[in-house]
Parts: structure tokens; C-alpha cells; sequence
């Protein structure tokens, strides 16, 4: 289902609604599951949500990248994580922390409490997407909340009159909620293109619950992860309240090669 989303773009709306002739099975198997550490587990149980002021959602690794060498400290708090099925042909580590992993974690600056970092290294299915962002939002306080959402794209599936040759990859381009009213830091996403999956859909329920939310996609050439294509999202260090984020020390460029280093092993290690 498609609909105008803001300032004339368009979204790719998730719905969980099928035409007659598909024959589509929900199950509970299929659904993402989140799992909360045992503090915040007794904080939520009793019927509280967790106070967050900034939410940042990373999708795919070069997001994830530009989220751990930028926002992240060396070793941040893990409050909960997020599991979706796997099937016979995925590969995953015993410490679920590997780039191929089907895991999203769900970090917490320890100098910035209110603030939630959330990394998802692999692609959440667009059936579980809706679900994913219902259950993360059911346990947040989202009064005065603002949202980032980055993730990445191939530019092969960007809409334009000039060849995808002639386009300079990596670039920026955004879509906002209307609670949204600071400027972006890129250009605005142009119709006929469109967002899909867990981006939309985190887009989507923070337009529909009047969540001030901001969407960066950038568009790639490559599906390997290098040190441009998590460097096309330095912009966003500069917009509110991210930019209240960044973590000290000019370490950030290593920790970047080092990301694609291990990223790489482990793709090889698995083919």
C-alpha cells in the first residue's frame, strides 16, 4: 500500500492486510521478539515506561557503523535486544553480536540516560517491521520525544532522470513527520521514490502519533560497507539533538576502518 507521505513524497506504508487470492499466514514464530534486561524488565512489568528524549534507530550496517563510531561509546549499556526467526540459511554467532546476526540491540548512553540508541546490523522483514515498532514504542515514554531514524539503500532503487551512472554516490536524502519542524540536514527525498520496511514504518507510526521523527536515507552503490558510505551521514551530526550526542576524541575515522575491517571477515568468513 502506498499513500503521499510528507511535503509530496511517498512511503510505502506496512499493513497487515492481504488481498483474497494470497494466501499469507501470520504465526507467533515469525514475529520479532524483545527481550529487556532485568532491571528494565521490573521497571516495565510494574507498568512504567522508560523515559527517552532522543531515540536513534539505526537499519543496516553502514547506519550501525556511523551509529558505533559517532554516538556510541566503547562498550555501552545493552538494556534489551530484539530477536526475529531465523531460517536454515542464515548464519549466526553464539554471541548474537556478529554482522550477520538477526539481532537488534538496544543501547542507553550511560552520560545521556534519556537517550536510546537502537542497532540493527541485519534487515528486518517488512511482515515483521509493524510489529517490531509497536513493541519498541509500548515501553517509551514519547512526550517530547524526538526520533532519527538512518538507514541505507541501493541507488539502483533511487528514481531519477539522470543514469544511475552519472549519480555521485553516496548521498543523503530525508523525510520527516509533520511534528517534525527543524530543517533536515539533506535534501528531501523526491517523488516517485519511497521508503519501505522497518524505516517507514518507524516513520509512519511517529506521523500517526504526532512523534516529532526524522528519516535519512542514504543511497549506496555497493552492498559492502566502506568508509564513504557511513561517512554520507556526518550531516546529521550537526542536527538537533543529535549533535548533543557526539562522543569526544578523534578516534572516530579508526573506529570506522575497523568496522568495515571485521564486517568484511565476517561476510568472508560465512562464504
Amino acid at each position: 500500500m502506498e499513500s503521499a507521505a510528507y511535503f509530496g513524497d511517498v512511503v510505502r506504508q506496512i499493513s497487515r492486510a492481504v488481498d483474497d487470492e494470497e494466501d499469507v499466514e501470520f504465526n507467533e514464530s515469525t514475529l520479532p521478539v524483545l527481550r529487556w534486561c532485568p532491571s528494565i524488565r521490573k521497571q516495565i512489568e510494574g507498568g512504567n515506561r522508560l523515559t527517552c528524549s532522543v531515540l536513534v534507530v539505526a537499519v543496516g550496517a553502514e547506519a550501525v557503523g556511523f551509529c558505533q563510531a559517532y554516538l556510541l561509546p566503547e562498550d555501552p549499556e545493552i538494556l534489551g535486544v530484539f530477536s526475529t526467526r531465523m531460517t536454515t540459511l542464515d548464519k549466526n554467532s553464539f554471541s548474537q553480536k556478529a554482522d550477520l546476526d538477526k539481532t537488534c540491540y538496544i543501547h542507553r548512553i550511560a552520560s545521556s540516560p534519556e537517550v536510546l540508541v537502537v542497532l540493527c546490523k541485519s534487515t528486518v522483514a517488512p511482515e515483521q517491521s509493524f510489529t517490531w515498532t509497536e513493541q519498541l514504542f509500548e515501553h517509551i515514554k514519547t512526550e517530547n520525544l524526538y526520533v532519527t531514524v538512518i538507514s541505507s539503500s541501493l541507488v539502483t532503487e533511487y528514481r531519477s532522470n539522470r543514469l544511475v551512472s552519472e549519480l555521485p554516490t553516496p548521498f543523503l536524502r530525508a523525510l520527516r513527520s509533520t511534528a517534525y519542524k527543524a530543517k533536515p540536514q539533506s535534501p528531501f527525498l523526491e517523488s516517485p521514490n519511497m521508503v519501505s520496511g522497518l524505516p517507514a514504518a518507524i516513520l509512519n507510526h511517529c506521523q500517526i502519533q504526532s512523534i516529532a521523527a526524522v528519516l535519512y536515507v542514504s543511497f549506496v552503490d555497493s552492498p559492502h560497507v566502506d568508509v564513504d558510505s557511513m561517512k554520507v551521514f556526518q550531516p546529521v551530526l550537526s542536527a538537533t539533538p543529535v549533535k548533543h550526542l557526539v562522543q569526544p576524541g578523534p578516534e572516530a575515522s579508526d573506529r570506522l576502518k575497523k568496522f568495515v575491517e571485521v564486517h568484511l571477515n565476517t561476510i568472508n568468513l560465512y562464504t
